[in-house]
């Protein structure tokens, strides 16, 4: 940890109001039966999803995803079933047969193995070829971005001068560095650091540090951990704590293999009462799992326990907080418990970070991210 670095996030406001989201309950079109019940699905275990060919990482993908749907109230899921992901996503037993006639193959052809945050980023992403022919409100593509989109703010300080370059990211998939665990590693990547090849435009001279800020906390994080070749990830705790916020583990992927485009990816879930190891068909329930870490976690899927998904229409949402975590402080603030001191952020330093439509009377004011 560098001396007088620090690391910057936000905290979000206490309630998050997904009737600006624009979706409505699913319902039946022809012989797609509904979504399953979300309450019962978080109830009852995951149910397995044949392997048609080097399918793996798409299984295991949708079993999360599928958990992350079972928590969003099923009145605010797309109304119609036209989206490539609709069948795929269902929380339901499916045929070999009924599999391999999934729309998403059209664009995912069967047969070579893929890395599964790249398809992930396709999926989450309603401008990407698989949702070309969605109406972005009943496409799972838009949904799932809603859900999990936040920003990602890069700031480079020149060491000589006043001038400071500032880039904004916005991105569904946060990208770690393994650090111990989830949480470390979350706050690694947002550690403050030289950056010895930048030329700043002003005065000329070389040299700047790198201040990372993510921006609010979404309703769901998914954090991928960089897999270091044939070695295992790291493991992944049941909670995480974040700028005063707790979020809590549901979801994961693992793979196995030595590049991510080989291998085999499986997936862990939690119901409300125990956890399931997903490998493709074959689903085996793993209840100490509820609680313990998850060892070799790639893609790990958490709730945001101060997002309140069943809040709609009510009155304004209050800007979130930043909290600053120094170096020059005592280490456990970084590597143990993580203790945080709060701020109250000047209004006139707040920016929007996603515009919101105007439902249901009064418009409800976007969030707005913490400047360092």
């Amino acid at each position: 940890m560098l001396s007088g670095s620090k690391h910057t996030l936000t905290k979000p406001a206490t309630s998050v109001d997904f009737s600006v989201l624009g979706f409505r309950r699913a319902a039946s079109v022809g012989d797609v039966p509904q979504l399953a019940n979300a309450q019962q699905g978080l109830l009852n275990g995951p149910h397995g999803i044949p392997n048609v060919g080097n399918t793996c990482f798409m299984n295991a993908l949708l079993q999360c995803c599928r958990q992350l749907l079972l928590r969003v109230p099923s009145h605010l899921l797309p109304e119609s079933q036209e989206c490539p992901l609709a069948r795929a996503l269902q929380a339901q037993p499916f045929s070999e047969s009924n599999v391999k006639q999934w729309p998403c193959w059209t664009f995912l052809p069967t047969g070579p193995q893929r890395d599964a945050c790249e398809i992930l980023e396709m999926c989450l992403d309603p401008k990407s070829p698989l949702h070309n022919s969605c109406d972005h409100a009943v496409c799972y593509g838009a949904l799932l971005q809603n859900l999990t989109v936040h920003k990602l703010e890069r700031h480079l300080h020149c060491r000589h001068c006043a001038y400071v370059d500032e880039k904004v990211q916005p991105q569904c998939i946060l990208r770690v560095e393994p650090q111990v665990n989830v949480q470390t590693s979350i706050l690694a990547s947002l550690q403050e650091a030289p950056v010895s090849d930048f030329r700043c435009d002003s005065c000329g001279l070389m040299g700047a540090r790198q201040q990372t800020v993510l921006g609010d906390l979404p309703p769901f994080l998914i954090v991928h951990v960089n897999k270091p070749g044939v070695a295992a990830c790291l493991s992944a705790e049941r909670d995480v704590r974040l700028s005063g916020t707790d979020f809590h583990r549901f979801a994961a992927v693992h793979h196995t293999g030595e590049t991510t485009t080989s291998g085999h990816y499986t997936a862990t879930v939690a119901t409300q009462a125990s956890a399931f190891h997903c490998d493709d068909h074959s689903v085996t329930e793993q209840p100490h799992l509820f609680t313990d870490a998850w060892s070799n976690a790639f893609l790990i899927l958490y709730r945001n326990n101060e997002a309140d998904v069943l809040h709609q229409c009510g009155g304004s949402h209050p800007a979130p907080r930043s909290v600053v975590i120094d170096a020059k402080e005592d280490s456990e603030h970084f590597f143990g418990d993580n203790a945080n001191t709060e701020e109250e952020e000047p209004a006139c330093h707040r920016v929007p970070l996603l515009p919101l439509l105007e439902q249901c009377g009064d418009p409800h004011p976007a969030p707005r991210p913490a400047l360092v």
